[in-house]
């Protein structure tokens, strides 16, 4: 499932938003789990998207299965 870019930070697998941070650069992902994943597109083009805690676990144990 993909979920078309909204403004500020959601998860690209559920579209959940992410937790509310002091600033801009707060790290979503060493304070609340968050990952930021890099995968290439069709035109080869990089995309980069957030995965909240859950869809990263369910996605890494697709990788491992």
């Amino acid at each position: 499932m993909s979920v078309p870019p909204k403004e500020g930070r959601y998860c690209g697998a559920c579209g959940t938003q992410a937790p509310k941070t002091d600033t801009d650069y707060t790290l979503i992902s060493s304070v609340h789990g968050w990952r930021l994943l890099r995968n290439i597109g069709a035109d080869g083009s990089i995309r980069m998207s957030w995965r909240c805690p859950t869809c990263f676990a369910k996605r890494r144990a697709q990788a491992i299965e």
